[in-house]
């Protein structure tokens, strides 16, 4: 009798089949993409200045720093967003290949790169050069996550076929509604960057707006 019966050697050898592989494969892209998600999370935070200015002078300068405040807040906000939309996402995923592999890193790159763009509109949130490459990269990011989601349900090629038309195209239009408010925004920068900041605001209503209007569409 072997010392530990209930470890991984005690057990029988098993046939390996092609369907195992396929749930591993797609457990380490859902493990590395949480990871990714996760380290840019954690970098917005050393983007944020810590003042180097005496006791009698801290509080204002904590004070002048709420440019930096408000860009941690808005890319934690969408960072997170699209981690659960990449969780919510995922769970209808019962295959994979090489392009969605391809996307999802290119997906990951962007996300990746947000704190930098963080870090430059918390410096100089009141440049439209800056307002307006913050914007160009959520949208990158959001037009990459609708790529991915059309490539996986176009034809029900990656996703679960139990999925009804409606649901799917209620999902592909609420991931393009994010990219195409920071889209819509790079133009008003060129006049105006507090307003195009200010219409970025605009995703947390009508995010909650669109899931009620397109949870209705997934149900035709």
């Amino acid at each position: 009798m072997p010392l530990f019966p209930h470890s991984r050697r005690a057990q029988p050898a098993r046939a390996f089949t092609p369907s195992e592989s396929r749930v591993s494969s797609l457990d380490r892209v859902i493990f590395f993409s949480d990871a990714v998600h996760s380290i840019a999370i954690t970098l917005l935070t050393i983007q944020i200045t810590v003042p180097a200015v005496s006791a009698d002078d801290l509080g204002n300068a904590l004070a002048d720093n709420w440019r930096e405040y408000f860009a941690y807040a808005l890319s934690f906000f969408v960072i997170g967003l699209y981690w659960l939309t990449h969780h919510r996402i995922f769970d209808l995923v019962v295959r994979e290949d090489r392009t969605l592999l391809r996307l999802n890193l290119l997906l990951l790159g962007c996300v990746a790169f947000i704190p930098f763009p963080t870090a430059v509109l918390g410096r100089y949130g009141d440049q439209s050069a800056a307002v307006t490459a913050y914007a160009a990269t959520l949208a990158a990011t959001g037009f990459t996550w609708a790529a991915l989601w059309w490539w996986m349900s176009s034809g029900r090629r990656l996703i679960d076929e139990r999925l009804r038309d409606g649901q799917v195209r209620a999902l592909q239009g609420d991931l393009l509604l994010t990219p195409l408010i920071f889209a819509a925004s790079i133009p008003v920068a060129q006049w105006n960057a507090s307003a195009a900041e200010f219409l970025w605001i605009a995703i947390i209503p009508a995010g909650a707006v669109s899931g009620r209007f397109f949870a209705r569409a997934g149900e035709a």
